[in-house]
């Protein structure tokens, strides 16, 4: 983290004489009891900027002397009419926060961009640069400062598909999918975020789903992005439900399961006695003999299905019933490893067979919450 004495020459906050003594004049004459002293927040090394490079900040009684190229500063519509551009030591913006917090903001502002260009480097605590970003954006999202959000969501959305992603916690989980559901500007991050998160539940078994995540993605039924997350939920508690069963679910939810797992079940029971078809456009490639690649295709899928329906095939962990994804995931290896010895099958029609199974998984966890309806 960057300390205050080796903090960029960014931004600065001044001890203006004038601010006290305008303080000391507005409460004379106010003369009402309660009345605050104006502050400056305390002094900090950094370069003065001409007047229209300067936006002062009224947080409680603190006020900010910031320079715009620290903010990338495009005002927002809540704070238009309270910005002058062309006399901006004269404005104020007055934001409903708390001094602390939009001092730690401004902390986190200026040593984000570096922080996040060392990682892999010499910081190797992703959890702190990634929280400082999230705070920044909650800040730009609840101030309304587009550009700034446009800035930051583009940083979230390159961590959230990298691999660093994996090591995120549930917390900022939630944060993320907060504030890409909070901007006008988050559709691709909450895109991405949605296809990253379904993986992470469905692969993260020891641990039950975050309460406050599964509270955001029930708010709206609408949202496509959010039901994909949230039908890999309700397949998680469903799933772990057979290993585990809860006493503690009411009537109604416990129907709600049930007719799911009813759903299920015979998804998987249709998907392991039928094979998902080659793509036609692949039949002129092979000729006359395309129709011998569908029957070979049609016996290695039966084969495969019944090797993963033996106790070796998954020695770590019992496949449930109606854990459709599990059972495809056992089937992967016996179809890749029958696939490539088989005689009768193509390259082309070879190759399209294992992106059939791919396609299929996708559709499945695509579809998984119209099963919980």
């Amino acid at each position: 983290m960057i300390s205050p004495r080796d903090a960029p020459t960014k931004w600065v906050v001044l001890n203006i004489p004038a601010i006290q003594r305008a303080s000391d004049l507005l409460r004379r004459r106010l003369s009402y009891l309660g009345s605050a002293r104006l502050r400056s927040a305390r002094k900090l090394r950094g370069a003065d900027g001409g007047p229209q490079d300067i936006y002062w900040f009224e947080v409680e009684d603190v006020m900010f002397k910031v320079h715009a190229s620290l903010l990338r500063l495009e005002i927002g519509a809540p704070l238009a009419d309270s910005v002058s551009r062309r006399n901006a030591l004269n404005a104020r913006v007055l934001l409903s926060e708390t001094a602390d917090n939009f001092s730690h903001f401004l902390w986190d502002l200026q040593a984000y961009p570096y922080e996040l260009s060392q990682i892999g480097i010499r910081i190797t605590d992703v959890s702190v640069v990634i929280d400082r970003a999230l705070r920044v954006a909650e800040t730009a999202v609840k101030h309304n400062i587009p550009i700034l959000q446009l800035r930051i969501i583009h940083s979230l959305r390159q961590f959230v598909l990298s691999s660093r992603f994996r090591s995120a916690s549930s917390q900022q989980h939630c944060r993320l999918l907060h504030i890409a559901t909070h901007t006008t500007c988050g559709g691709d991050l909450l895109r991405v975020l949605s296809r990253r998160l379904t993986s992470v539940i469905l692969r993260r078994r020891e641990s039950p789903p975050d309460p406050t995540l599964i509270s955001l993605v029930s708010s709206s039924r609408d949202d496509p992005h959010l039901r994909r997350i949230h039908g890999a939920i309700c397949y998680r508690q469903l799933i772990d439900m057979e290993k585990h069963p809860l006493g503690t679910m009411d009537v109604a939810s416990r129907t709600l399961f049930l007719r799911a797992h009813s759903s299920l079940f015979a998804l998987t029971s249709r998907i392991c006695t039928s094979a998902p078809p080659l793509p036609t456009s692949i039949s002129d490639d092979c000729g006359e003999s395309h129709s011998e690649c569908e029957r070979a295709w049609s016996d290695i899928w039966l084969r495969a299905a019944a090797v993963a329906a033996t106790p070796s095939s998954m020695p770590m962990q019992a496949i449930g019933s109606a854990d459709v994804l599990g059972k495809l995931q056992a089937m992967r290896g016996p179809l890749e490893r029958l696939v490539a010895e088989d005689p009768i099958m193509s390259i082309e029609c070879a190759l399209a067979a294992l992106e059939c199974v791919v396609e299929l998984r996708e559709v499945i966890v695509e579809g998984l919450m119209n099963h919980f309806v």
